[in-house]
């Protein structure tokens, strides 16, 4: 059975890196950032990114469940900054054949913003330069998964593709 990877966190928490080293482990690797950026480019409203941002999300769970249900596994790097979308992605990817698996990368603040600090020093092209302020307002809209919803805390364990290692 395929497993579905959900890279849970805020801006700077590595979900990024970690999305890339399953992709060395043949996982299909799903970027929202990436879609955006090569899409529709780095400025826009914040109307017009939210409404482009849902699109994006949309056709990444479609790819995503037709890989699954291909037999692949995959890793969607999309933030998953509220319940309802990891609800929804749960759902669609389970019912394609997938076993889901929400990994929680939960860093303090400083460590977060020192991270985006040195990232935007060398900002690759297909990342979004994020401001201090940007950072503060998206850390408000970030809704930590609930136990109910049995998140993986990756920051405390080795995960690879095929299992989730005993805690580090």
């Amino acid at each position: 059975m395929p497993n579905a990877f959900l890279l849970c966190g805020k801006t700077g928490s590595g979900k990024t890196s970690f999305a890339r080293q399953l992709e060395q482990e043949s996982v299909v690797r799903y970027s929202i950032d990436e879609w955006m950026l090569r899409k529709f480019g780095p400025h826009m409203s914040r109307e017009d990114f939210n409404s482009r941002t849902a699109r994006c999300f949309d056709s990444i769970l479609d790819e995503a469940r037709r890989m699954v249900s291909l037999g692949e596994s995959v890793a969607l790097d999309c933030g998953f900054w509220s319940r309802e979308s990891r609800t929804e992605a749960r759902v669609r990817l389970q019912d394609a054949g997938a076993t889901v698996q929400l990994l929680y990368f939960d860093l303090p603040e400083i460590g977060l913003w020192s991270r985006i600090v040195a990232r935007n020093e060398n900002l690759p092209d297909d990342t979004y330069q994020i401001s201090r302020e940007m950072f503060e307002l998206f850390s408000t809209w970030f809704e930590p998964p609930g136990e109910d919803e049995s998140p993986i805390v990756a920051a405390s364990r080795r995960i690879t593709s095929n299992r989730i290692a005993t805690p580090l």
